[in-house]
């Protein structure tokens, strides 16, 4: 479960993915036979028309058994189809015909983050930004890998790496995992708030967030509580959590 701050609220994000690579387009030139096969069955999967493309890619890689960018696309493609192990043969294989192609890192990295070996996947983007330090798509991915191993610190650093080299990191998703990675300031923040009004509820929200990531689940459900009897929309999966938790751990207190 990940929690995130949404403006003075947090909530649950269920569904953070990657970015797919942004090379997942046909070759600048197709001066090729194989490029011009390539381009074409970039332009079938982009019509939805996944079949006839992997059969035109399955043409070129008997024809030229060496051709990188054919296994590359075949596993973004069956990426695309959720065929995860036929997805990872094929960047395995681009991999295997050039060892410095970034974009097959990418979509591997992608594969290992569904399959959730979050060290692999962070592993792969190494390997990308080690072949081009700028690039942007490997920071937003990798801060998001970070973020699902609560690295929050590193996945913070990662993002606004991202959103240095152009990709658009919205300044809420910064913020959120800002407050993941300084639950101290958040606490803090949150119960002077609280001392100054003690109707706040989303104040109270986001002390509860910050005390279920100190592993201070007593007071985080006493928190979560307030702020929902104060009027605050709180996720029913959140507070169920807790109360499990709750239910098999000793509580730890945390400071007022």
């Amino acid at each position: 479960m990940k929690l995130c701050i949404h403006g003075a609220v947090f909530f649950l994000v269920l569904s953070t993915t990657l970015s797919a690579p942004a090379g997942f387009a046909a070759p600048a030139a197709a001066d090729s036979p194989d490029l011009r096969d390539v381009e074409q069955a970039h332009q079938l999967a982009e019509a939805g028309k996944s079949d006839e493309a992997l059969k035109l890619l399955d043409a070129v890689t008997v024809r030229n058994p060496a051709f990188g960018p054919a296994y590359f696309h075949r596993g973004m493609i069956l990426l695309r189809a959720n065929e995860l192990d036929r997805s990872l043969s094929n960047f395995n294989k681009a991999l295997e015909m050039d060892a410095k192609f970034t974009q097959a890192y990418l979509g591997r990295a992608m594969v290992y983050f569904i399959k959730r070996d979050l060290d692999a996947t962070i592993r792969d983007l190494n390997k990308a930004l080690a072949l081009d330090s700028q690039l942007a798509v490997a920071y937003y991915n990798r801060g998001i890998a970070y973020s699902y191993q609560e690295a929050f610190g590193k996945a913070f650093d990662d993002l606004s790496m991202a959103k240095k080299f152009g990709y658009p990191v919205e300044a809420e998703l910064l913020e959120q995992v800002w407050g993941l990675g300084h639950t101290d300031s958040v606490v803090a923040e949150a119960s002077a708030k609280i001392l100054q009004n003690p109707a706040d509820g989303p104040a109270y929200y986001n002390r509860a967030v910050a005390r279920y990531y100190r592993k201070e689940y007593s007071t985080a459900l006493e928190d979560l509580n307030q702020a929902k009897k104060l009027g605050v929309e709180v996720e029913d999966a959140f507070l169920q959590e807790l109360e499990s938790v709750n239910s098999k751990s000793p509580a730890v207190p945390g400071p007022a």
